[in-house]
């Protein structure tokens, strides 16, 4: 068992949970955020010759393993997964269409 805390803005909340806890009540969070993507892929009615995760999230090993399940691992590639994120969102911002992106 491990000692974390669990804050919001308002509250923190001293605990102690197993990592198999833990893990295991993160599982629908992962599948909320790695569902999406890899429905649009499948239904994509292409062939998917690779699969680019970026972000923070891409480094959180049960969304790596939702794709690597789907798509061929050879597919998968990652890299600079925080610094294509702060550029994505330079780019918005010096593009003058904010509204598009935020909508």
């Amino acid at each position: 068992r491990r000692r974390m805390s669990i804050a919001s803005s308002c509250v923190t909340i001293p605990t102690s949970m197993s990592s198999r806890s833990f893990f295991a009540a993160r599982a629908a969070n992962v599948a909320d955020v790695a569902c999406p993507p890899i429905l649009a892929l499948s239904n994509s009615g292409s062939a998917i010759d690779k699969v680019f995760l970026t972000g923070g999230t891409s480094f959180v090993p049960a969304v790596r393993q939702l794709f690597t399940r789907r798509f061929d691992a050879d597919k998968i590639e990652s890299g600079g997964e925080l610094l294509t994120i702060a550029h994505g969102l330079a780019m918005i911002g010096e593009s003058g269409d904010i509204p598009r992106w935020t909508a």
